[in-house]
């Protein structure tokens, strides 16, 4: 009876004792395969970063690649601004110009110093829906006033007011007067040529019209390691090149259609006049010895272009535009001509550009030779979407109806703003010298 009542504590015991130990194994197994699992998923990781790095160096590092990376870049900026014209049907634009100018040789430093000192200041407003402008313009000379005037154009017309000068509009008629208004009447044209031409650029190049080599240029008067991207044009390929654009061209229909409706001549159809380059092309026997070379100074990983060049050589005699970015908006450029520097300057840009507003600030500086400095300050707002303000023009006349006596009035009262004459009495200085 002792041994009964045993067995169920001896087969209790043994079910107790065996079933951990079955788990044991199975999660060591468990945790193994995961472990495993784990290995497989980092090395099919690591692949696949190693195989899109690969893919990177081998296709988006090609110099072919960097160039239609860059035109792509060129173009979306240049349709931004054209859908901004598309967009909206009035535009404000206001600024100031001003430049100095002088000179190491005495001679020319003399005429300078007659003529400079002149300032712009401008406001214009458009409206394209109704075709009307609305521009005031201010200017001084050597911070005196020289003339100051308001030109409007409606219905087929221009007029001008002499701002304390002539106290009435002069009008004459424009001839083309639809023509002020066709940058936002084409805007849609001129974007899809923008497109199509860039295309069938991109299209018509080939790896074999690129080099590619390490350089070594300067910036911030440091000296860089970079990689040099060049696109060759010569004998050797122009042909090529033009006739594989042409063709590109003469088969999208979008680019014959805006081509056509820009040039608005039922003389010209722009599909006739690429067939006719092309077979003019295919018959030219040679393409002489000129050659451009335009090339992208690279650095990094992300081959961000730190200097672009431009030459052309003809007769044996290169001629070079180089332009080095020192940092964001900063940039130098110099040209040369069979090695000699021509001209050397900088270029400053600040802008701030919202959906309705752009506005920015340019600074332009050029040495000549090393004879003439040249210093020019833009400074442009743009807003869109503004209210238009018409002028009073009822009281206005005829430019065929201004008397002798009128223009004579005009002349006396424009020698009264101390600029306008400074700047007539240096002019007569210097022919009658």
């Amino acid at each position: 009876m002792d041994m009964e009542n045993e067995k169920p504590s001896e087969e209790l015991f043994s079910e107790s004792t065996e079933t951990p130990v079955s788990n044991t194994v199975e999660t060591k197994n468990d945790s193994k395969k995961k472990s495993k699992l784990k290995v497989i998923i980092a090395i099919v990781i690591i692949l696949l970063i190693i195989i899109l790095a690969a893919g990177y160096f081998f296709f988006l590092t090609k110099p072919k690649e960097i160039f239609d990376r860059k035109i792509q870049e060129s173009v979306n900026y240049l349709t931004e601004n054209i859908d901004k014209q598309i967009n909206y049907n009035t535009l404000k634009e206001e600024g100031t110009i001003s430049y100095e100018i002088s000179s190491s040789d005495n001679t020319i430093q003399e005429m300078f110093e007659l003529f400079n000192g002149i300032t712009l200041n401008y406001n214009v407003q458009i409206d394209y829906s109704n075709k009307l402008i609305n521009a005031d313009i201010n200017t001084n000379f050597n911070e005196e006033k020289l003339i100051d005037f308001n030109l409007y154009t409606e219905n087929q017309k221009g007029y001008i007011l002499l701002k304390d000068v002539y106290d009435r509009y002069i009008s004459t008629n424009i001839e083309g007067y639809n023509e002020l208004f066709t940058t936002k009447e084409n805007a849609k044209d001129v974007k899809v040529i923008i497109n199509s031409i860039s295309k069938a650029l991109m299209i018509s190049l080939e790896n074999d019209d690129f080099t590619k080599e390490d350089a070594t240029i300067e910036v911030n008067n440091k000296n860089i390691d970079v990689k040099k991207q060049t696109l060759v044009i010569d004998q050797n390929n122009i042909k090529r090149i033009s006739e594989n654009i042409l063709n590109t061209l003469k088969d999208d229909n979008e680019f014959i259609d805006s081509m056509n409706n820009i040039i608005e001549d039922e003389n010209t159809d722009i599909k006739t006049v690429l067939e006719n380059a092309i077979t003019q092309l295919n018959e030219q026997e040679s393409f002489g010895d000129e050659k451009v070379e335009i090339s992208l100074y690279t650095k990094g990983i992300l081959n961000k272009v730190l200097k672009t060049e431009i030459e052309f050589t003809s007769n044996d005699i290169p001629t070079t535009i180089a332009i080095t970015e020192n940092d964001e908006n900063n940039y130098n450029y110099t040209v040369e001509q069979n090695s000699i520097t021509l001209v050397t300057g900088t270029i400053k840009i600040e802008s701030n550009t919202e959906s309705k507003l752009s506005e920015g600030q340019i600074e332009v500086t050029a040495n000549i030779s090393n004879i003439i400095d040249l210093k020019i300050n833009i400074d442009n707002k743009v807003e869109y979407d503004v209210d238009f303000e018409k002028a009073d023009v009822s009281n206005s006349i005829e430019d065929t109806e201004l008397t002798e006596e009128d223009t004579n009035n005009i002349m006396e009262k424009l020698m009264e703003n101390q600029g306008f004459a400074s700047l007539i009495n240096n002019f007569k200085a210097i022919t009658s010298a």
